[in-house]
């Protein structure tokens, strides 16, 4: 966020968020699998206990669900053990630290993004995620609150019933996955892309460069 130098009365707040770089993440082919991604760090903030227990409750209406988890961190071993106390050992991939140059062939083989966390101060994965066309459901915080309900699925923090609601209605039918496909990529490419944010702050500063 910028406070630019205006008179009190023309103050302005412009939100800059960070580019997705377009090239590395190409929109893939409709998605009609059951792969469920969870790309985060295990930290608390991050609540695997309450993605991990959606996706137990959506196993009881799509049993064919599976998981994939990317992240590694400070939780790794007690999120692995709730996993099997939910039921989701068999279920479960995890893949552990996954490179950034490795993370669109992670997103190119799942099917749908579930982002859980409490707080972000952007939420870059599911900006990356909706620029491959891959449906979201997240909750609503950081840039996924900012962004349009028939792309991202939006949910309450820590509400699995709600979240696993959510992710059954997405795999339940094509119109979330044909919507993130079509409208996903041209959204981060007209908002959110590298070469659009960098001419924003271009912008900004030569904006800046004429106040006086």
């Amino acid at each position: 966020m910028l406070n630019l130098p205006h008179p009190p009365h023309r103050r302005r707040i412009l939100p800059m968020p960070l580019g997705v770089e377009l090239g590395a993440f190409a929109p893939a082919s409709l998605r009609t699998g059951n792969r469920v991604l969870v790309a985060s760090s295990m930290i608390p903030l991050k609540d695997y206990p309450t993605m991990l227990r959606a996706v137990a409750i959506a196993r009881v209406r799509l049993p064919e669900l599976q998981l994939e988890v990317a992240g590694a961190g400070t939780e790794m071993e007690r999120v692995r053990r709730m996993a099997f106390d939910a039921g989701l050992a068999d279920s479960t991939n995890f893949l552990g630290f996954v490179p950034d140059d490795e993370m669109p062939r992670v997103f190119q083989r799942c099917d749908l993004l579930l982002h859980g966390s409490h707080y972000e101060a952007q939420g870059m994965v599911v900006l990356e995620a909706l620029a491959t066309g891959m449906p979201v459901v997240a909750t609503s915080v950081g840039i996924a609150a900012e962004l349009p309900p028939n792309l991202v699925r939006q949910v309450h923090p820590g509400n699995a019933e709600q979240m696993a609601a959510a992710l059954v209605q997405s795999f339940s039918s094509d119109a979330h996955a044909v919507q993130a496909l079509h409208a996903g990529p041209e959204l981060v490419r007209q908002q959110f892309s590298v070469g659009k944010i960098g001419a924003d702050f271009l912008n900004l500063y030569k904006e800046v460069s004429r106040v006086e």
